[in-house]
């Protein structure tokens, strides 16, 4: 009797954990979902002084925001994310800081 009790309480524990760990991650999630609106909206605010500067037509600037962001994730992102889940993480973000440096030494040239 005694183990039976037991076991039903290391169960009810486990399960307990379980909805912890359930509620933390959609937090997380939910957290993140909401820090990402206000860049999307900080890009929309720039597009056109980015569109102005650099002289661009409306098709222009739709294909650097639309066609072109979507391709590069599609082309990129699945073989990054194979390479993090096998490769080293650190590796990974020197390379992508050293790249975004690079381009930002090349803008400001």
């Amino acid at each position: 009797m005694r183990r039976g009790l037991v076991a039903a309480t290391h169960f009810e524990a486990r399960i307990r954990c379980s909805t912890q760990r359930i509620n933390a991650t959609s937090a997380d999630v939910d957290a993140r979902i909401h820090a990402e609106f206000p860049r999307r909206g900080l890009i929309i605010l720039l597009l056109q002084p980015i569109k102005e500067d650099l002289h661009l037509s409306d098709t222009q600037l739709g294909f650097l925001t639309g066609i072109a962001f979507g391709l590069f994730y599609a082309t990129f992102g699945v073989p990054i994310a194979r390479f993090a889940d096998r490769g080293n993480r650190v590796t990974i973000t020197s390379i992508a800081i050293g790249l975004w440096g690079a381009t930002v030494m090349l803008c400001c040239s």
